[in-house]
């Protein structure tokens, strides 16, 4: 990394896979203690076009798994959501 720093950790230690996906795609999380969690998928324009119910999750390692067959080949955004953190990923869906 420039200057010798290294990068800043991935809240959560979030892993989206496949990506690029197809069908389903899978989004794993850590959590360092148990938290409400909001999902949100976001196209490039803003627009939200999915969100399961907020879940409460225990501490620890968790996943959750997303139908995006309805979606259009594109790019979009997932945001994981849990107290004052956040992260978000990039999902590629392709032709």
């Amino acid at each position: 990394t420039p200057g010798g720093k290294a990068a800043p950790p991935r809240p959560f230690n979030m892993v989206l896979y496949p990506n690029p996906t197809r069908g389903h795609t899978t989004l794993e999380f850590d959590l360092m203690h148990p938290a409400w969690v909001e999902v949100r998928l976001f196209d490039l324009q803003g627009r939200m076009l999915f969100t399961p119910p907020e879940t409460w999750y225990q501490a620890g390692h968790q996943s959750v798994t997303f139908d995006v067959n309805t979606l259009t080949p594109g790019v979009y955004l997932l945001r994981l959501k849990a107290g004052d953190q956040q992260a978000i990923l990039k999902m590629f869906k392709p032709q």
